[in-house]
């Protein structure tokens, strides 16, 4: 389990997001700038005109949606596939936040859905749900003492746990890290103390 999950978890973190942001951008953009994003590409198109900006804050930054007056949106938008006027990405925004975004297959039918939660409007978790409205991938953040540590789950498709870790607050493993089968049953299983694994229990 060591070196696929030294190598892949945490990227798995931040796949999702980069998938979802990746098709707004039309160009680089520095903070505060506007980039209007309104049928910037070229298989698709959206019924609502808007553009984005990239805010930072004591070092955080947040993506936000505006109206092209440059007003926080609140409301849904709608991506279209140019060939056949299938809806592929369906957005809903409270104040400029993505508070939530489903994804479509070709023809229309909703494959995947995004919770998205944030804390002083820099997101700090999300859910991912599949076709059938089953969680399948959780991220979320829980305060403590020492900081804040990032809690990653994923599940099968019929809902039973499949795997389960930690990060502290430098991004470092820490405590179990466990990868089920689909009968609940462990097949491998570490404990990681400040990033170093110290014992490989299963």
């Amino acid at each position: 389990m060591t070196s696929w999950f030294r190598s892949s978890s945490k990227s798995l973190l931040i796949m999702p997001l980069l998938g979802f942001f990746a098709f707004l951008f039309c160009k680089d953009s520095e903070p505060d700038d506007l980039v209007i994003i309104t049928n910037n590409n070229e298989s698709l198109y959206t019924d609502v005109e808007l553009g984005i900006k990239l805010s930072t804050t004591d070092g955080k930054s947040a993506l936000l949606m505006f109206t092209t007056g440059e007003i926080p949106f609140t409301g849904t938008a709608n991506w279209y596939r140019k060939t056949n006027h299938k809806l592929v990405r369906q957005h809903q925004f409270v104040d400029g936040l993505n508070t939530s975004s489903k994804f479509f297959d070709r023809e229309g039918r909703d494959s995947i859905r995004f919770e998205n939660g944030y804390s002083d409007g820099i997101l700090d978790g999300y859910r991912v749900y599949n076709s059938s409205n089953i969680l399948v991938r959780d991220w979320g953040t829980q305060k403590t003492d020492d900081g804040q540590l990032t809690i990653y789950k994923t599940w099968f498709s019929n809902g039973d746990l499949k795997f389960e870790m930690t990060l502290d607050k430098n991004d470092k493993y820490e405590g179990l890290m466990t990868l089920y089968d689909e009968q609940g049953d462990i097949l491998e299983q570490e404990l990681y103390k400040e990033g170093q694994l110290i014992e490989k229990i299963k």
